[in-house]
């Protein structure tokens, strides 16, 4: 992913899963903000269809950009990407290096079914 001004024109946030009570007093799983409106760049990497039991399906492999800080440096593959209407999966993060301990890139996947 390229460096430059503008870089991180994008606006994210990033949800991590909790648990709530429901009216029953039971656990259940929900999605909460754990980072709004993060400042990322964005560099769509790979996209590919499958066909499976009949039904067509397409991934999108994304790269985020986004600034190195201890919140973001705990981000983790359960977590989850928001950018607008889309919810990407965090597959993968990891420092780059384009500065130490300046900006983290994660690799993220959506389905389009």
């Amino acid at each position: 992913m390229r460096l430059g001004a503008g870089i991180l024109d994008q606006v994210v946030d990033i949800e991590r899963q909790t648990l709530a009570k429901n009216a029953l007093g039971e656990d259940v799983p929900t999605w909460s903000t754990y980072m709004l409106k993060i400042r990322a760049g964005r560099a769509d990497a790979a996209d590919s269809e499958t066909f499976a039991a009949g039904e067509k399906s397409a991934t999108r492999r994304t790269r985020w950009l986004i600034r190195d800080t201890k919140k973001g440096r705990a981000i983790t593959a359960k977590d989850r990407l928001i950018n607008g209407l889309e919810t990407y999966e965090i597959a993968g993060i990891k420092q780059t290096n384009k500065g130490r301990r300046r900006y983290l890139e994660l690799t993220t996947e959506i389905r389009n079914d």
